[in-house]
């Protein structure tokens, strides 16, 4: 059997062929009743002297009291009537067809009996005489509730009203069925979403978890009494602080023993069905012989080192091994990240173990089936390594863009083409970093949470559903919009994070087309939900416009309004967040309630276009931004010493970079970590005796050393400290020239740029434009 909805086939499971139809409402006229055990529709919590299970069963039962509210208030939507809720069995007299909740199921149907791995099974039963909803637990009684409504075309794209889409009919008649299912992965979540959302679209399922956790389970008096469990760092083998303890060394089966044990205390104490041994953030773990002996030489490309899984997994092994001795079913999760991304080449996972491959340092824009992104076409490898040595696999994806989660970024080619490959590598588990930014990533986040329970959809099956019901009349126009953004993403090979590769993916001419998709949208709409939907996104794309606007005028010279507009796109992002703040919407945050976006663009671009319009009004500018640049790779370290800060150096040969539309990922730099030297001719104008002049550096990725006319110029901050060198992160620098500037003539410009901080978002060197200004 099919439901059909606005001609998309929903798949739920085929009736027998002598299947008699049953009604439950009829011409406006409700036919049935819900009927729930009465413990479930107590609005009152446990009492204070609950039991601990009591206790721990609460969120469970919780949830089914809300989607049976749910299921009575959404069938009368759907059909104009009123659907009573009985916290008791039916009686004969109320002559009604019965929806049974939980254990009056059971009563009418069989007791549930199916036993799924993790606890995820459910039960839809339609007889000519009743309707049951049953589950293997009370979660899975809730799926089973939103499995009709699922059924019957009630969709929720988005938190609030605004994302909720429910059809209209009268009559509701569903065949004879008995589905007994599981959902197509056993754990999914978001982060940002309020409850009702989670529910309603079937988010939950097992409680895995993998934060960073390792080195909280051993004290530092017990580090202090075994010095040999500590970590070797640096040649020292002594305490290194991390953000969960203390490094240890894992190659020591003394250490392993010991995590082992404090979980099984732990769990003697709470029993929990997962626990986490992902060792603290960073990247400076054990350099011990007996730790180097367990790895295997494989380079990690993303990381510029070697893998250390095989290391980390045969630890890890030890501890799965003595915890399942009293603890079978608790499973230990942990990150599949940083120098332990990649799967391993030896060591076997233990049964109990569950890795979650969290990709940070690989490319976020495009697909792993892009032949012009390397570091997303070792997404594949990845999974199927995993995929190879464990039969549940998390991934942590992340929904967003790195550093810069304003702009729109659907990821639809990114999602319509990995998400069938993750499911077919064992992927049970879809555990993605989002943020609450709906209005951005609408068709991608859908698309995740949708075939993260059907996992073997056709994602362009969802993503036309999608579009048909959510935007109705506007659907064509914000289908093209959505695929011409994601299309901005796709189509150019640049690879940075954050907004540094925005002038070379968003030109003007994309903007425009962006622009002109939108209006065709607006002007399509037929309702007024429909408005407020296509104006969501709307609001969302005249952000970005804005956004764009400033960074152009940036590198075009326009200083003058820089101010004003950074000010209106900051206050106008946090009233957007405000207006939809029930939507999860432009990114606010308990943790960042002037919002994420405002907080990524202080702290990487508001600091530089301040300064320079400060430069602007205080200063007089007697060049244009310096944006093309000849540049050389300085690996060996060895460009001073060949002279390449000579004004007579021959550079012809040198490579051009344009420092606004061209990041360290565009030049194929984005692993590369050491110096680039950049070198530039400028004419100055005529200098009024006694002026200071100076060298404005907009923005970089590290370290940068600058050199005018072969003379090194050292940097003196605010503070008067001089240095050979200006060391910074997004930071604007100005060097006094004065001296080495040559008044009404040629000078020749030096900056070595030098990437010093371990990021993943493939830049380095120069982040913005170059000037030179002086005294009025």
């Amino acid at each position: 059997m099919k439901f059909i909805y606005l001609g998309i086939a929903i798949s739920l499971a085929s009736p027998s062929a002598s299947a008699a139809p049953v009604t439950l409402f009829k011409a406006g006229t409700c036919r049935t009743a819900i009927h729930v055990p009465p413990r479930y529709m107590d609005p009152k919590g446990p009492s204070p002297k609950a039991s601990r299970d009591e206790i721990e069963r609460e969120p469970g039962r919780v949830r089914v009291r809300e989607s049976v509210k749910d299921l009575a208030a959404y069938l009368g939507k759907i059909t104009g009537t009123t659907v009573a809720i009985y916290p008791r069995p039916p009686k004969v007299e109320d002559k009604l067809i019965p929806i049974l909740i939980g254990s009056y199921g059971d009563k009418m149907f069989g007791p549930f009996t199916m036993k799924s791995g993790f606890k995820q099974g459910y039960r839809f039963v339609v007889a000519k005489n009743a309707v049951g909803m049953q589950g293997e637990t009370d979660e899975g009684i809730s799926y089973a509730i939103y499995e009709l409504l699922d059924g019957l075309g009630c969709r929720w794209y988005v938190p609030g009203d605004l994302g909720e889409v429910i059809p209209s009919m009268k009559t509701i008649t569903l065949a004879e069925r008995d589905i007994k299912q599981v959902p197509g992965t056993v754990s999914r979540g978001v982060w940002f979403a309020d409850d009702a959302f989670k529910r309603r679209n079937r988010l939950g399922g097992f409680a895995f978890t993998a934060g960073h956790a390792l080195e909280g389970y051993i004290t530092k008096a017990q580090l202090e009494k075994n010095p040999d469990w500590n970590a070797e760092i640096g040649g020292k083998r002594a305490l290194h602080k991390c953000d969960v303890g203390y490094r240890l060394c894992w190659g020591n089966p003394n250490v392993s023993a010991a995590v082992a044990a404090k979980i099984s205390a732990d769990l003697n104490q709470r029993h929990v069905p997962c626990v986490s041994i992902s060792p603290g953030d960073g990247i400076d773990f054990c350099e011990c012989a007996r730790c180097k002996k367990l790895d295997t030489g494989d380079w990690d490309p993303s990381m510029s080192r070697e893998s250390i899984t095989d290391r980390y997994v045969h630890f890890a092994n030890q501890i799965a091994a003595s915890v399942a001795k009293k603890h079978p079913d608790v499973k230990l999760g942990f990150l599949a990240y940083v120098q332990f991304t990649r799967p391993p080449l030896r060591e076997k996972l233990h049964p109990a173990l569950i890795p979650q491959l969290a990709p940070i340092t690989y490319c976020r824009a495009h697909a792993l089936d892009d032949p012009t992104c390397e570091s997303r076409a070792q997404i594949r490898g990845l999974l199927e390594g995993w995929g190879k040595v464990s039969k549940n696999i998390a991934m942590y994806e992340y929904y967003f863009h790195l550093a810069e989660v304003a702009a729109p970024f659907p990821a639809i080619r990114r999602n319509v083409v990995e998400l069938p490959v993750q499911f077919a590598n064992n992927v049970t588990m879809w555990t993605p970093e989002t943020l609450p930014n709906f209005e951005s990533f609408t068709p991608g986040l859908h698309l995740g949470i949708r075939m993260s329970w059907y996992s073997k959809a056709n994602p362009r099956d969802v993503l036309t559903e999608f579009y048909t019901t959510f935007y109705g009349g506007a659907a064509k126009p914000m289908g093209d919009y959505w695929q011409h953004i994601d299309d901005c993403w796709t189509k150019v090979p640049e690879h940075a994070g954050c907004g540094f590769s925005y002038m070379r993916r968003f030109t003007p001419e994309r903007m425009a087309t962006a622009r002109k998709k939108m209006d065709a949208a607006l002007s399509a709409c037929k309702t007024p939900m429909e408005t407020r939907r296509v104006k969501f996104a709307d609001d969302s794309l005249r952000q970005h416009e804005l956004f764009m606007k400033i960074r152009r005028d940036y590198f075009a010279g326009r200083f003058a309004n820089l101010g004003a507009d950074s000010d209106r796109w900051i206050k106008t992002h946090q009233a957007l967040a405000e207006k939809y703040k029930e939507n999860f919407s432009f990114t606010k945050t308990g943790y960042a309630p002037q919002t994420i976006s405002v907080s990524y663009f202080n702290a990487f671009y508001n600091n530089s276009y301040k300064d320079v319009a400060r430069i602007g009004k205080d200063f007089a500018i007697v060049t244009p931004p310096l944006l093309t640049w000849s540049y050389a790779v300085d690996k060996k370290k060895q460009g001073q010493a060949l002279n390449w800060q000579k004004p007579g150096l021959a550079d012809k040969d040198w490579k051009k970079t344009d420092v606004s539309t061209q990041t360290w990922a565009t030049l194929g730099l984005d692993r590369y970590f050491g110096p680039v030297w950049y070198r530039t001719q400028v004419k100055l104008p005529a200098i009024p005796t006694g002026k200071k002049v100076y060298l404005w550096i907009g923005a970089t990725d590290g370290a940068c050393k600058v050199f005018v006319n072969g003379e090194h110029v050292p940097h003196v901050d605010a503070k008067g400290k001089k240095a050979p060198e200006a060391n910074g992160y997004c930071d604007p620098f100005s060097f006094d020239i004065t001296r080495s500037a040559r008044s009404n003539g040629n000078n020749q410009i030096t900056i070595v740029g030098t990437r010093t901080f371990l990021n993943e978002l493939g830049i380095g060197g120069l982040l913005g434009p170059v000037l030179v200004y002086r005294e009025k």
